[in-house]
């Protein structure tokens, strides 16, 4: 969430439909999401929002 008074913040949100499970552990990096994903994505969202607390 953005500071008080801050100004704007943009969002991007990503939502991917896989054909199969990524098998991720707990704890991983963006690194191995997209190394996990390649090859097997069908569709995505993406989704771009704006948001400011006054």
């Amino acid at each position: 969430m953005p500071p008080r008074s801050h100004g704007p913040h943009t969002y991007v949100f990503q939502l991917f439909a896989l054909d199969q499970a990524t098998g991720l552990p707990a704890s991983f990096t963006l690194e191995d999401t997209l190394a996990a994903i390649k090859g097997h994505v069908l569709g995505r969202a993406r989704l771009d929002g704006t948001y400011e607390i006054r």
